[in-house]
């Protein structure tokens, strides 16, 4: 592909281009071209021409240009039209006289008494051949994305951060998000299936921030109770967001938000507490009154806690999930047991059909469960740490901690006694692998 001349070229020798797709009909003379482009953009030239105004040309963005016939030769401008049409208005407001409406006529006039003590003589441009020979970076600057070659615009998250690290400007929804991922309770592949926007609405609503342990000040978002509290109840909100795929139009308005709200868990909702403290600080959050003397927790009757979030997809598996958190541990020991050992089958199944896992054939639990804790580590999805109990249950023949050949006993084995300290125990070792497979 032939290169491109770049060259300084007087903003006098540029023609607004009459076959530019913003106009309706081609070739209509210079007059009209630029009239018609002013009209169909209106206060858009106008926030345009202010800019230049303030700050010049945009540097990074050359014109592209071809020659005429003319002798000397004018420049046909094929990309930015828009900057020729704001800086030819900028020269002589008069000229879209009739094609604005009076106030951006007005407001334009006020811009070129400034603009006129320091005008735009030259501009850089790209002088091709013909057309031809730039319809390639037209048609990827102007057509989307195009698989990649093409301009791929920033999505909502992309341009928070923009104006977070280049303007200092905070966005609490934004902060909310990475606080999550910080602390371990998102991911990035299931940042990106959210819609941001939802998510967006319900933070700045109050009446949602009143269950999630959260206040936001000059849009800084404030975590206003126990951190690790407030992350599972902020995960909940998410993966609900996702896995009902509930959009903006579902939380419109401030009464759907509100109804929202009331169905967020009562065992995950927070209550903010004192000011708040930003999600880095190293604090926690306090309410400036004196912490009463801790209390001993009592022990759980329920093998699932109920701080735990799990986003179970199967139905089956789900039903089973709701079992385990209501069926206490002291009087139905026997059908946890059981119940627990089908729910690690069931999850590991679900997930390995999910990923398209390889696997033997016909294989044990402990290769499934192998298989399935090496996939989620290579993910980052689980540490060194938390796959270590994963590793032990898989092994064949192990009775220590939660493994799958006690699990099988506690089935199969009419001599085999379940005791609801060691049920507990079990699930509290697995419990990060559990809720990696349910959080995908």
């Amino acid at each position: 592909m032939a290169m491109a001349d770049e060259r300084s070229i007087r903003v006098a020798d540029l023609l607004v281009d009459e076959q530019n797709p913003r106009l309706p009909q081609p070739n209509t003379g210079q007059r009209v071209a630029l009239r018609a482009i002013a009209s169909h953009q209106d206060r858009k030239l106008l926030r345009l021409a202010d800019d230049i105004v303030q700050n010049g040309i945009n540097p990074s963005e050359l014109f592209m240009v071809t020659p005429t016939k003319d002798n000397p030769p004018r420049y046909m401008v094929l990309e930015g039209n828009r900057r020729l049409c704001a800086l030819k208005g900028l020269e002589s407001p008069d000229v879209l006289s009739g094609a604005v409406p009076t106030a951006t006529l007005t407001a334009l006039k006020k811009l070129s008494a400034l603009y006129l003590e320091n005008p735009v003589d030259v501009v850089r441009c790209l002088i091709y051949k013909n057309r031809d020979e730039a319809k390639h970076w037209l048609s990827l600057r102007h057509t989307g994305e195009n698989d990649g070659a093409g301009v791929v615009p920033w999505g909502p998250d992309e341009k928070s951060r923009f104006r977070n690290r280049a303007l200092g400007e905070s966005e609490a929804w934004r902060e909310a998000l990475d606080f999550l991922e910080a602390v371990g309770q998102l991911t990035h592949e299931v940042r990106e299936k959210l819609h941001t926007s939802t998510f967006k609405r319900l933070v700045d609503t109050p009446a949602v921030r009143e269950k999630l342990g959260i206040r936001v000040e000059k849009k800084q978002l404030l975590i206003a109770g126990d951190k690790s509290r407030v992350a599972r109840v902020l995960a909940w909100v998410v993966r609900d967001l996702i896995d009902r795929q509930v959009s903006v139009g579902d939380l419109y308005k401030l009464e759907q938000r509100k109804r929202y709200a009331k169905k967020i868990p009562k065992t995950l909702a927070v209550k903010p507490e004192g000011s708040g403290v930003p999600p880095g600080s190293a604090k926690s959050a306090r309410s400036g009154k004196r912490k009463p003397a801790a209390r001993r927790r009592p022990t759980r009757d329920f093998l699932i806690p109920s701080d735990c979030v799990l986003q179970v997809y199967d139905a089956r598996t789900k039903e089973i999930e709701g079992e385990l958190r209501r069926l206490s541990l002291q009087s139905y020991t026997n059908a946890v047991a059981v119940l627990f050992r089908v729910f690690a089958e069931l999850s590991v199944d679900w997930y390995i059909k999910d990923q398209a896992l390889p696997l033997s054939a016909n294989p044990k639990l402990g290769e499934k469960l192998r298989v399935v804790g090496e996939h989620l580590l290579q993910r980052k999805r689980i540490d060194s740490q938390q796959i270590k109990p994963v590793r032990q249950a898989a092994q064949q023949g192990s009775y220590m901690g939660a493994s799958i050949t006690l699990m099988n006993n506690y089935v199969h084995n009419a001599a085999m006694f379940p005791a609801a300290g060691d049920l507990r125990s079990h699930w509290n070792s697995l419990q990060p692998f559990f809720a990696a497979i349910w959080s995908v």
